[in-house]
């Protein structure tokens, strides 16, 4: 039984994108397909994909004025991973920004992002905190904060020791001096180094 090992580093812009199209909005996830297992007689090879950069999202306003105020908002942020086709992992980032203080502007939306296209059935992400077949049970990293200022917000996550964070940092747009629901509040992410294996 020989295993076989290949790794390359593959810088995410230079990847196959278009084979799975660019940045797809959508109101909820699709459930993906359960990923196939290796076997050591099938052997592993590995796709890097480094510092994958998700742009910035400005979801829609779904309820209320477009000003919040000085009220917030509330954010909730969360990034998923979901294996589309066998071979194609995909990143969701969901954005929730809710107006605090009893009132009601509130935005919410989601982007999906192609990461990479690996030529064979991809059997496992690394960092990532549950198996592939286990993408699809929720979030894979959440962050939450209120907002209590015009200026940007940031923040950077380093990995843990079980290599299981794949947010690297969050730069997120809340509340501004004018109107900015559905326009202006909204966030961007930088996802740490992942391993791809098929």
């Amino acid at each position: 039984m020989l295993k076989r090992f290949a790794s390359y580093a593959v810088p995410a812009a230079s990847l196959l994108l278009g084979a799975c199209g660019g940045p797809e909005a959508v109101e909820s996830p699709e459930v993906p397909a359960e990923a196939p297992v290796a076997t050591q007689e099938q052997g592993l090879s590995s796709i890097t994909v480094n510092d994958f950069a998700l742009p910035f999202y400005v979801p829609p306003r779904i309820a209320g004025d477009a000003d919040y105020a000085g009220h917030g908002p509330r954010m909730d942020i969360n990034f998923e991973f979901e294996v589309r086709n066998t071979n194609e992992l995909w990143v969701g980032m969901f954005i929730w920004a809710n107006e605090t203080g009893g009132r009601d502007t509130r935005a919410f939306g989601g982007q999906w992002y192609c990461v990479a296209v690996a030529p064979a059935p991809i059997v496992s992400v690394t960092p990532a905190p549950y198996p592939v077949s286990d993408f699809y049970i929720g979030a894979e990293f959440t962050w939450s904060y209120t907002d209590t200022g015009h200026s940007l917000d940031a923040w950077s996550f380093p990995q843990l020791t079980n290599n299981t964070r794949m947010v690297q940092n969050i730069t997120c747009v809340g509340d501004t001096s004018g109107n900015e629901a559905g326009t202006k509040t909204g966030c961007s992410a930088v996802l740490h180094d992942l391993v791809i294996s098929y």
